[in-house]
């Protein structure tokens, strides 16, 4: 997918500044109690920001960007809405739903 074009050139910007597979992430308390009901791990949803793709159409200026990840052996796809700070990436809500 491409990314790169004038509407969706911040999210660009965001992830040069702080790349997930870099950057400290922390999971706030609202997105680990989604994602114990959903029965995702902590470790599943640092694997979805750092692994994950680009959600656009959950994206929102200045700094909110979604990822979506699917992890074939437990067979649900793992979303994550993280808000870019300074120097970390926090982790608002999770949610999963079973296959791609």
């Amino acid at each position: 997918m491409y990314y790169n074009n004038n509407n969706n050139e911040w999210i660009l910007k965001q992830l040069l500044r702080l790349p997930p597979k870099q950057t400290q992430i922390a999971i706030d308390r609202h997105a680990i109690i989604e994602a114990w009901k959903d029965n995702l791990s902590e470790e599943q949803i640092i694997q979805t920001v750092q692994q994950g793709t680009l959600v656009i159409n959950k994206c929102a200026k200045p700094n909110k960007i979604a990822f979506k990840h699917y992890f074939g052996k437990e067979n649900i796809t793992c979303i994550v809405i993280s808000l870019f700070k300074q120097q970390w990436i926090q982790v608002k809500t999770t949610w999963a739903h079973t296959g791609r």
